[in-house]
């Protein structure tokens, strides 16, 4: 991710950033008398803000969700609900021929590409004896 940062000259400084994407998954169990489990759970990813150069905000975006899961030993569930996008535009000319005046537009081009995921989380608790 490029972090464009204007200069007291007039200037801008473009500044290459390299950040990893992070998972966090916090789990607090408890066992109930009738041997089942009650799961707290948070799930928390943390990427890079593409949108971070344009707009000068923080560059991470976070999405997170939480919940009280109430569970069989050794059953599944199934957490949702962390959504990533990827957004990116494209522009393409072919050089010299896009500036000619009328017929520039038939040599550019414009685009834009998303992309949108759904995160799933599987847990399956098990107690041990």
């Amino acid at each position: 991710m490029s972090i464009i940062q204007p200069l007291n000259s007039g200037q801008s400084l473009i500044k290459a950033e390299f950040y990893d994407a992070e998972w966090t998954i916090e789990a607090t169990p408890q066992i109930t008398d009738d041997g089942n489990i009650v799961l707290d759970m948070k799930v928390v990813y943390k990427m890079a803000n593409s949108d971070a150069s344009s707009s000068g905000s923080v560059p991470f975006r976070t999405s997170e969700i939480g919940t009280s899961i109430l569970m069989n030993d050794g059953g599944t569930t199934v957490l949702g609900g962390i959504i990533v996008e990827d957004k990116s535009d494209n522009e393409g000319s072919v050089f010299g021929l896009d500036s000619l005046p009328v017929l520039g537009n038939h040599f550019r081009s414009a685009g834009a590409a998303g992309d949108i995921r759904e995160i799933l989380v599987f847990v399956t608790p098990t107690i041990v004896r």
